[in-house]
């Protein structure tokens, strides 16, 4: 009788996570066994491939090249086998369970994420949501199936995935409650000479800066100073508690942020533009159902609804 006719399919599961996280004891916690059991599935798995699998290494370990080209396959089953299984339950609501893998930055957590988490939360206790950083290699990971979504301000490429918008984003000036520029009031845009009296922090992803005053200071043939940049959102705006820089910060669901941090906004002129912010799939993805109700209840949440004025930044 062949190996394979004796293989648990439960075990398939777990190398599918043994062959993404490269890492016996993520694994375990993944699944919510023992290491030692872990450990067992993955002898148990090498024998009836009759492949180490996982191979150690002074750097932790790596795949066999058997493993390498099992990885991919392993996942497009576990999707059909999600698929059939979402259509052919007995119950009227199927559970959601498994692993989603998103890549975003720590805006798109706040902005995104958060405000769907609740009904996430309640509605799929058994999903397992994993927040990867937000890379320029992303949309080649998505091919790959190393991540499931993406959630960025980057604009699709035509015939390149699956999009999903969520939202027109514009940005707003931030700065401590005390500062010179808060007596104007949150509803008042600032001026370009405004923008122009204080040292900038700004915002990078992959260390490409998230800035959308640049392009207009250099059509205009204007300089600013720039205090710092940093790779995340919530580092940025606890700067601005010590200091009197302001930092251009996108402004969708910052209100309870800009709170706790005793800070607040004002609108940058009108003439300085926004962006769209987009969930982003691939086509491995598409018929998978846990990716695809994963999709619609981001689409469906808050975050959708962005406010219509600056009036958020208020203070209560």
């Amino acid at each position: 009788m062949n190996n394979f006719d004796k293989i648990d399919l439960n075990q398939l599961r777990v190398l599918a996570t043994l062959l993404e996280t490269r890492n016996v004891t993520r694994t375990a916690l993944r699944h919510s066994i023992s290491q030692p059991t872990a450990s067992r599935i993955l002898d148990a798995l090498r024998l009836t491939f009759n492949d180490p699998l996982l191979i150690k290494t002074n750097a932790g370990m790596t795949l066999s090249q058997r493993a390498e080209s099992l990885r991919q396959p392993l996942q497009q089953w576990l999707a059909m086998t999600r698929a059939f299984l979402h259509h052919h339950g007995s119950g009227p609501e199927q559970a959601i369970a498994g692993h989603i893998r998103v890549a975003s930055t720590d805006y798109g957590v706040l902005s995104v994420l958060e405000p769907a988490m609740p009904q996430i939360l309640q509605k799929a206790p058994e999903l397992y949501i994993d927040v990867l950083p937000l890379e320029a290699n992303n949309f080649n990971q998505l091919a790959m199936g190393m991540v499931d979504l993406v959630i960025s301000g980057w604009e699709p490429e035509q015939g390149k995935g699956y999009e999903q918008h969520l939202f027109e984003e514009h940005f707003c000036a931030a700065f401590h409650m005390q500062h010179p520029l808060a007596q104007a009031g949150t509803d008042t845009p600032l001026s370009v000479q405004e923008l122009l009296d204080w040292p900038h922090l700004l915002l990078s992803v992959h260390s490409i800066d998230i800035d959308p005053i640049q392009s207009f200071l250099n059509a205009h043939g204007l300089q600013r100073k720039v205090a710092a940049r940093r790779p995340y959102l919530l580092a940025t705006l606890r700067l601005l508690t010590h200091t009197d820089a302001i930092g251009v910060v996108p402004r969708h669901s910052l209100h309870a942020p800009l709170q706790e941090m005793g800070l607040t906004a004002r609108p940058l002129p009108p003439e300085i533009s926004g962006f769209n912010y987009w969930l982003h799939w691939h086509e491995r993805s598409r018929r998978d159902p846990v990716v695809m109700w994963f999709v619609e209840m981001l689409a469906q949440s808050p975050a959708g609804q962005p406010p219509a004025s600056p009036a958020p930044f208020k203070n209560e």
